[in-house]
């Protein structure tokens, strides 16, 4: 993740002791990650100029990632936090092919089928 990215989650990790979370879960008996108190969902929303196809096809460039495994360093620090993620969602292609119209007609089915 971009640095200033990490240090932005660190100063909120930092400053929330105790608000969003009480320790790393395993002072409370559980296992690490547990600490959260937030108990809420949250996802994971991103744009690409890249378009769809680059996550997780044979001879792209992001062929051995989908775009589940690409964002979960930050789904692991919702949970870490007590925020259950729900499925990422992903505007691609904006910049050089882009389909706002259908890509928020999506996104708001996204919403739907997982809220």
């Amino acid at each position: 993740m971009p640095a200033k990215t990490k240090d932005y989650i660190d100063k909120v990790l930092m400053s929330g002791y105790g608000k969003i979370y009480a320790g790393d879960g395993r002072n409370n008996g559980g296992n690490y990650g547990t600490g959260g108190l937030l108990k809420s969902k949250g996802i994971i929303v991103n744009t690409w100029n890249a378009p769809e196809e680059t996550f997780g096809n044979e001879g792209q460039l992001l062929e051995s990632f989908s775009m589940e495994e690409f964002t979960r360093p930050f789904t692991a620090t919702l949970q870490f936090v007590g925020v259950q993620p729900l499925p990422t969602f992903a505007f691609y292609d904006v910049f050089k092919n882009p389909n706002i119209e259908q890509e928020l007609v999506s996104f708001e089915e996204h919403l739907k089928h997982h809220i």
